[in-house]
């Protein structure tokens, strides 16, 4: 046995060492690829594998039965179908019935069959092998469309992920012509709308993958009518294909392909790849433009709301000093002879007062406007804060008889550059708030530090404080607090304060004393800012 063994193997030996098998089975594998490379080499390893499942069978042959040895042959099958798919398993296939047949059941080393039960063996082995080729087979190709429709997500994600924080159309085309170019190896152009609805190149300048040239006309006729141009079965390497942009309510643009390599574009899989890179781009754009015309309606709305409030402000604030100017002056022309001093002194005091009313509301009404719709020129200069104290006191020293005022400035205080006119319009607000919304021989606190690199100033008093859920909503426009004083203010005051301390950088807030009272803060930054001498002011 032991010798029989031994001559055996040195035949199959001698065998595997026959030139011509190692020519076709070498010769096969290195050879040049070609179209049918994957094809010659998957039949190449099925002869290759079926020898090896038979060198494994003869040394398994006196240890195991005949359906153990089968089952090295369908594992062979099973690699095969697995790797290189159906028709290569066919052919290991059948080469495991025949070289099983030939090397295992007698008579040996003959295609000969004397056993009809070995023709039951062969036909349910090649029947078995058959089926495992065939669902390995469905397998390999689930696997492929797999790893496609993977691959395509992941291009979409990409492409989405960038596209999600984008709020400009040219950064939407420039990361277009990004992933359209790489996936489907073409140059590629984006073509949007200007004002006069007419498609035109894009502003940025041009890329190695961008399309240079294209005919305009069939672009604009794309973006009128939706309908596609180029894609078609008869696409050539260098045509241009124009597909239309369709955002859910309208198209935003076309966007030019022209393909270097038509397999990229020709397969029904690619044109869906396309269709939705195409779609998630038209719904880019839609967003940007969305969020660009609500922020005109938005805007228009704030506008309408300005001009209803100075309208009201104009026909309710105005009015009432106006009346009382028209009816103290009326009694001045008509009975005036007939007043006496003090009478005549009261009406006199009333005219000057609703006219210096008349004209805070229409400075305050002007600023508004300006501050709304022009740039204010911040002339910033280096001065003391306390001087800028010491001017408003002088300035209001009229109006705060009777408010006891406490200035605790840090003896410490810098210099800081500042617009010196604007902040003392600041300061002047924030003192006759005071006073307008606090008893007469409330003491008014003034307070200045310097924390984390800003001048923090503080006006606090005594009074009755700010309404709970007002604390932010008094630096709104034409808002009036709850607590009306001895006099309606129009609402304008602490507006103008935000717009001011926010164009120097700063910040501006209120709160409530725990003593009780009120207390307005706002800050100017020490440090040099990153502002413009043409600083715009904003408002709220």
């Amino acid at each position: 046995m032991g010798k029989e063994l031994k001559f055996n193997l040195l035949k199959f030996k001698n065998y595997l060492r026959t030139p011509h098998l190692l020519h076709f089975f070498f010769g096969q594998i290195y050879q040049e690829k070609s179209p049918l490379f994957n094809l010659r080499e998957g039949y190449a390893w099925a002869v290759a594998t079926m020898v090896i499942c038979t060198a494994l069978t003869w040394l398994m042959l006196n240890y195991f039965d005949q359906a153990s040895l089968i089952l090295v042959y369908l594992l062979g099958v099973v690699v095969i179908a697995a790797r290189y798919g159906k028709r290569p398993a066919i052919l290991s296939s059948i080469l495991s019935v025949l070289l099983f047949d030939f090397f295992f059941v007698p008579p040996r080393y003959s295609l000969v069959v004397t056993n009809p039960q070995d023709l039951i063996t062969f036909s349910v082995m090649l029947v078995v092998a058959l089926l495992i080729s065939t669902i390995m087979e469905k397998i390999h190709q689930q696997a492929i469309i797999a790893g496609h429709r993977e691959r395509r997500i992941k291009s979409i994600y990409a492409m989405n992920s960038e596209l999600i924080a984008i709020s400009s159309e040219d950064n939407v085309v420039h990361i277009a012509i990004k992933h359209i170019s790489e996936v489907f190896e073409a140059k590629v152009v984006v073509l949007l709308p200007d004002e006069t609805g007419h498609v035109v190149y894009p502003k940025e300048k041009e890329s190695p993958q961008s399309v240079l040239i294209c005919d305009l006309g069939i672009a604009q006729s794309v973006y009128e009518h939706g309908n596609t141009r180029g894609l078609d079965s008869s696409i050539n390497p260098g045509d241009l294909i124009y597909l239309p942009l369709k955002a859910p309510s309208r198209i935003v643009g076309v966007v030019v392909l022209q393909p270097l390599n038509i397999s990229r574009i020709a397969q029904a899989e690619k044109q869906e790849l396309l269709a939705n890179f195409t779609s998630q781009i038209s719904l880019a754009i839609e967003r940007i433009w969305i969020a660009r015309e609500s922020q005109i309606v938005q805007k228009k709305m704030e506008t309408e709301h300005l001009r209803n409030s100075l309208l009201s402000a104009i026909s309710h604030d105005l009015r009432t000093p106006l009346a009382a100017i028209v009816g103290a002056s009326s009694i001045l022309v008509k009975n005036g002879d007939s007043l006496n001093k003090i009478s005549r002194q009261e009406l006199e005091l009333t005219i000057y007062e609703e006219s210096l009313r008349m004209s805070g509301l229409a400075n305050n009404l002007l600023d508004i406007a300006r501050l709304q719709s022009g740039k204010v020129i911040l002339n910033r200069q280096s001065k003391p804060f306390k001087e800028i104290v010491d001017d408003v006191l002088s300035e209001l020293r009229a109006q705060m008889v009777g408010y006891p005022v406490s200035i605790k400035l840090a003896s410490d205080l810098p210099l800081v550059k500042f617009d010196s006119v604007l902040i003392e319009r600041v300061f002047a607000n924030l003192l006759q708030n005071a006073v307008k919304y606090t008893p007469q021989g409330t003491p008014i606190t003034i307070s200045g530090i310097i924390e984390s690199d800003e001048l923090i100033v503080t006006v606090s008093d005594q009074g009755p404080g700010i309404p709970v859920g007002e604390e932010k909503r008094i630096f709104e426009k034409f808002f009036r607090g709850s607590n009306i004083g001895k006099q309606d203010g129009d609402g304008l005051g602490l507006t103008i304060c935000h717009a001011i301390v926010d164009a120097h950088g700063g910040r501006i807030w209120a709160d409530n004393l725990l003593s009780g009272g009120a207390a307005f803060h706002f800050s100017i930054p020490l440090a040099d800012l990153t502002l413009t001498e043409n600083s715009q002011l904003r408002t709220n």
